[in-house]
């Protein structure tokens, strides 16, 4: 699983990046956000929300957060990058997964200029004693 986490926050990250246009040279800000649910026939829900902020000084916001419940578990996941006016880009995301028999991962993702990216995660059973998670 932290391969994957790696993975997807450094594309994320590279994505995000790709996507920043430079700040036109007039005072504006703009802000969006979207989200979204969804149901299935055997009942798990979950949703999205996301919002991203720019502005005219070349700052950039994002921020977004996502659960899912189902039979056979849920997760939470939530997490942030800002690009700053001069260019440098940070960000962090908080995840928590519980499957079906009480099992719980906790992952912690960042990264910033002068530490790159780090990762920790943690699993824990039911009954609250730590177990070697799953890869």
């Amino acid at each position: 699983m932290k391969a994957r986490t790696l993975s997807i926050l450094a594309i994320c990250t590279a994505s995000l990046i790709a996507a920043i246009p430079e700040a036109e040279a007039s005072s504006f800000s703009r802000s969006r956000t979207r989200g979204g649910t969804f149901k299935t026939a055997s009942g798990a829900t979950g949703e999205r929300t996301a919002t991203n902020t720019r502005s005219a000084d070349g700052t950039f916001n994002h921020q977004s957060s996502m659960t899912a419940i189902g039979t056979k578990g849920n997760i939470k996941s939530s997490g942030s990058m800002t690009k700053t006016a001069d260019g440098n880009v940070s960000g962090q995301r908080n995840t928590t997964a519980t499957d079906a028999n009480g099992n719980t991962y906790n992952g912690s993702t960042t990264y910033n200029k002068t530490d790159g990216l780090q990762h920790t995660s943690s699993c824990t059973n039911a009954a609250g004693e730590t177990i070697a998670c799953k890869k």
